[in-house]
């Protein structure tokens, strides 16, 4: 069933101006209204409240469902309680279904936002929720910010996200405003590889893990790479597998003092990707890149810089401030010098990549059918230790 969404906002109305009559017509207007503060957001929902004549209704993470009446399976919930619920909440006033999304990252300085949607009238007990992006992008002053956001699950990569990924690298590629392309996560971990609790991938065909790996891993190191705009990685927490071969992919990379890096994919019985073949004993020496591969031990920050994984360490607070700074120093530059800079230098260092990754691919393929992979992703969904047969 479509759902008709409504995306006019209110220009010039500060959130804390936002008044009942603003709301009267919030059926047919509401879009998005800035809300910086909890306490903006209680007067926003309390006057949505107003204007439909009903309380806020709600179950804490779950979808609401009822009678037309609308109450049925739920309880009332206070505005404080309704703005605690954190990222991606829902809640009906009336009829309609509202979402509020908290984002308190400063990376990129988002505010709050409430989206309304209508049900058609014959189907008001059925909740259909709104797809929630995986990546955002903003672009301001020619530097194109990229947020990995699926921070409950320190931004594991599912299919969706490698989907945005891949499009949004293609997106600023062909923007002539991008001049420097910044890539982050929001929350405690900048991403930890992919989401081995996805169940999409589970029983396919190994023609249709190829295709997947293409698409996805591989694909996504070659928009990266082949960028005609540096990119930098600003690593905020953990950096794991898949996350680690993104960062590979970037042209600089700044960790956080509190990161976290490492290649566990071998403690799951599974093999690297995304070009780290490659990229890895290019930065690090072979016998780094062995080392970490083989064990699939963690190094901080502090380790990555001294082997060369990262080129600088920074305060968590100011790790958004120095990559930003950064980007706006290689922004002032020729554009076109640093194309052919980035082209030549990529050209020369990795222009074995397209071997790589089909190395990795095949190499990855072979993992899938082995005991030893069916029980180390069983074993890390369990949370237990693995005990490989070497099968």
């Amino acid at each position: 069933m479509a759902i008709r969404t409504y995306s006019t906002s209110y220009p010039g109305v500060a959130a804390s101006k936002v008044t009942k009559s603003h709301c009267e017509g919030a059926p047919k207007r509401i879009g998005k209204i800035d809300v910086s503060t909890p306490e903006v957001t209680n007067s926003v929902v309390s006057c949505l409240c107003k204007a439909h004549n009903r309380p806020p209704v709600g179950r804490r993470g779950e979808q609401h469902e009822g009678g037309q009446g609308g109450d049925q399976g739920a309880h009332l919930i206070s505005l404080s309680t309704f703005c605690s619920f954190g990222a991606h909440r829902k809640v009906r006033i009336g009829s309609f279904y509202f979402r509020v999304v908290r984002n308190d990252h400063k990376f990129l300085k988002f505010n709050d936002y409430i989206s309304l949607f209508k049900l058609p009238s014959a189907n008001r007990g059925e909740f259909i929720p709104m797809k929630r992006k995986r990546v955002n992008l903003s672009i301001t002053d020619g530097i194109a910010m990229v947020l990995l956001d699926r921070p409950e699950v320190l931004n594991a990569l599912d299919q969706q996200m490698w989907e945005e990924l891949v499009n949004v690298f293609r997106s600023v590629t062909n923007d002539p405003k991008v001049r420097v392309v910044i890539i982050s996560g929001i929350g405690r971990g900048f991403c930890v590889g992919a989401d081995l609790k996805e169940v999409a991938w589970r029983g396919e065909s190994q023609i249709q893990s190829r295709r997947r790996i293409e698409a996805n891993n591989q694909q996504l190191a070659r928009e990266m790479i082949g960028a005609p705009m540096p990119i930098i990685a600003a690593i905020n927490g953990y950096a794991l597998g898949g996350g680690v071969e993104i960062a590979l992919a970037a042209d600089l990379r700044i960790a956080s003092a509190e990161a976290r890096l490492g290649f566990p994919e071998t403690t799951i019985g599974r093999f690297i990707s995304g070009g780290a073949s490659l990229m890895l004993p290019r930065a690090v020496g072979i016998a780094w890149a062995k080392r970490l591969i083989y064990t699939g031990e963690h190094i901080d920050a502090a380790k990555a810089l001294t082997i060369g994984l990262v080129e600088e360490v920074t305060a968590p607070e100011t790790l958004t401030e120095r990559a930003v700074e950064l980007a706006k120093t290689i922004a002032n530059n020729a554009p076109v010098s640093i194309a052919l800079a980035k082209k030549v230098l990529n050209r020369v260092s990795v222009g074995d990549l397209e071997t790589a990754l089909a190395f990795e691919t095949e190499a990855l393929l072979a993992t899938y059918s082995t005991d030893d992979n069916e029980q180390g992703v069983a074993a890390f969904a369990r949370g237990e230790k693995p005990k490989f047969s070497g099968k």
